[in-house]
């Protein structure tokens, strides 16, 4: 039987252009996630193709690679369903908005993790073939066998001045 199980590891504390290249990434992902709520919010829609078709293109010429957009537009179709799902039962719900704590999404092509004796990276895809930033992690000996075996979607959130 498949089962899934969720880890929060802290990245430790990055250097100036990893902090830079972490925010504008969280910044532009913040901006597809919003391009799909708006598209969704006209034609009353949840559509993970429609909001594909629609946010795509645009996504990407904000500089977002296609395995962000792809999980902005995930972000999306969930944010958008959790909506129409709350209204048709009749719940009262707002329209969803972003705030700061979005996060950004990684791709299972996005990422992997890495173990360097009792330590390890996370390395993150910039986008451009063979450029990669490389994040420090702080994990604890009682979840390094479990970290061995991560595998699908991550998520990055900024908590503070903390990743």
């Amino acid at each position: 039987m498949h089962s899934t199980e969720c880890l929060t590891i802290k990245i430790k504390l990055p250097n100036a252009a990893k902090q830079q290249w972490l925010e504008q990434t969280a910044q532009t992902f913040r901006k597809a996630v919003q391009l799909g709520l708006d598209a969704a919010k006209e034609p009353e829609t949840s559509s993970r193709a429609k909001l594909h078709q629609v946010v795509y293109k645009p996504a990407r010429q904000l500089g977002l690679p296609s395995d962000y957009t792809r999980m902005a537009v995930n972000a999306a179709v969930s944010l958008a369903r959790s909506f129409y799902g709350q209204r048709k039962a009749r719940r009262k719900a707002s329209f969803p908005k972003l705030n700061g704590n979005q996060g950004i999404g990684l791709g299972i092509n996005a990422y992997t993790l890495q173990r360097d004796a009792d330590r390890w990276t996370l390395r993150v895809s910039t986008g451009r073939r063979g450029q990669y930033v490389w994040l420090p992690l702080c994990v604890p000996k009682k979840y390094a066998d479990r970290l061995q075996l991560a595998y699908g979607d991550a998520k990055l959130f900024q908590r503070g001045h903390d990743w």
